[in-house]
């Protein structure tokens, strides 16, 4: 894989006529976020509380750009909507993603694997139980990144993500509330599968 990417830039670089055709590309992605360091949670005011419970969100996530393709590799690069829900908290994200692939056979659609990353705002989180009206939370600026495959064929192809996610927000108590931490660490391993266009 690093062979043919080091080629295909010097190729380029000497003027070597490489093979490259760019297409649009889209990905609808769905899983689950594990974040050990959220359980727990928890705010409070007048002597009760809400706390979340678990570790797991569901993801989902929307991707829509070009995937330039040279030889048996491709270059992808997305604009991205995002969200996550789990017991106490739902949330959106916007941001870019850049992918790298190899392509095991020549045909397209064949088994390819690869590294992929992405950065993106994080916005301000909405606590969905009773006790929303008494805390705060700030957007922040995030990333992610991790293992892509794809495999199918040249139209339609399915996508498996596993990585890591890093999200990490501050926290306060409003309206006579408390918060247990100054920071709600969001962070963690992402599974998704989902199909590529």
């Amino acid at each position: 894989m690093i062979k043919q990417l080091v080629a295909g830039f010097v190729a380029g670089a000497v003027g070597v006529s490489v093979y490259a055709e760019t297409k649009l590309s889209a990905e609808v992605t769905g899983g689950l976020m594990v974040s050990q360091d959220m359980d727990e949670f928890t705010v409070a005011q007048g002597g009760m509380g809400e706390q979340i419970s678990g570790t797991g969100s569901f993801v989902g996530t929307a991707k829509l750009g070009g995937r330039t393709e040279i030889d048996q590799s491709s270059i992808g690069y997305f604009g991205v909507f995002g969200g996550y829900a789990n017991s106490a908290l739902t949330g959106v994200n916007v941001g870019a993603e850049v992918d790298y692939l190899y392509r095991t056979g020549e045909k397209p659609g064949a088994f390819a694997i690869g590294p992929y990353g992405g950065i993106g705002y994080y916005f301000s989180p909405n606590w969905t139980g009773d006790y929303g009206d008494f805390v705060e939370f700030d957007g922040t600026v995030g990333g992610y990144l991790g293992l892509k495959a794809t495999f199918g064929n040249e139209n339609v192809r399915a996508v498996l993500l596993f990585g890591y996610q890093f999200i990490q927000y501050d926290a306060r108590g409003g309206n006579g509330g408390s918060v247990s931490s100054d920071e709600l660490d969001m962070g963690g391993l992402v599974a998704q599968a989902g199909v590529q266009f």
